[in-house]
């Protein structure tokens, strides 16, 4: 139940922040970025999900930044690469996804 209140709050928040402008959605969206760890790894609650998201995202913004571009960028790469064969290309965005999560669980245990 955390997880899908945390869904809709970071639905609204990070909607609200892409409509103004999208820069703003893109700041925040980095902010949050461990609101999902710390209710998965520390058993949070949404307030205080994003609260320390917030606080970590504020200390490490530059690197969840980069990773976050890095992955956006080779999803690009890789769909622009592989777009004659539909299957593909989903599965291996899929797959850098998958890395990208991982990558952010990681982040967020280290910056724990």
């Amino acid at each position: 139940m955390t997880f899908l209140l945390l869904s809709i709050a970071l639905a609204i928040v990070l909607g609200i922040g892409f409509m103004l402008l999208i820069i703003p959605g893109v700041i925040l969206a980095v902010l949050l970025a461990f609101s999902p760890m710390a209710v998965a790894v520390d058993g949070l609650g949404v307030g205080d999900a994003l609260k320390r998201a917030w606080d970590l995202g504020l200390k490490h913004f530059w690197t969840i930044f980069l990773v976050g571009l890095v992955v956006a960028v080779v999803s690009f790469v890789l769909g622009l690469v592989t777009a004659p064969i539909p299957f593909v290309s989903t599965y291996l965005s899929m797959v850098v996804g998958v890395y990208g999560a991982i990558a952010l669980a990681a982040m967020y245990k280290a910056a724990k």
